[in-house]
C-alpha cells in the first residue's frame, strides 16, 4: 500500500538514478523536480520491476508523467512514462515520497 501521499506533478522533472537492491526488494528513484528539488521515490516489498530504453520518441531525461495506482489491497503500481516514451513500471507493497 502507499503511504497516502500523492505524487507531485513530475511533468519535466529529471530522472537522476535508479537503484534496485534485489535482496532487499527496495528500489530507489531519485528526481529533480523543476521547478522544486531533489525527490525521491521509494518502493519496498518490489513483487516486480520493468523498464524499457528505446528512446523511440529521442533521448531524453526528463519524465512525462507519472501516476501510482492501486494493484490491490497489498500494493500497488508506481507506472512513470519518460518523454523518450519508455516506461518504468514498479509494483510494491509500500512506497514513500520525500
Amino acid at each position: 500500500m502507499t503511504t497516502g501521499q500523492e505524487l507531485p506533478n513530475l511533468h519535466d522533472a529529471v530522472l537522476e538514478r535508479i537503484e534496485l537492491r534485489w535482496e532487499d526488494g527496495l528500489a530507489t528513484i531519485e528526481v529533480t523536480l523543476v521547478p522544486g528539488g531533489p525527490y525521491v521515490i521509494t518502493a519496498s516489498g518490489i513483487r516486480s520491476f520493468s523498464m524499457t530504453r528505446l528512446q523511440e520518441w529521442g533521448p531524453s531525461v526528463f519524465i512525462h508523467g507519472a501516476k501510482v495506482r492501486a494493484e490491490d489491497e497489498h500494493g500497488s503500481v508506481l507506472e512513470i512514462e519518460m518523454q523518450s516514451g519508455d516506461t518504468i513500471t514498479c509494483a510494491s507493497d509500500r512506497l514513500t515520497m520525500a
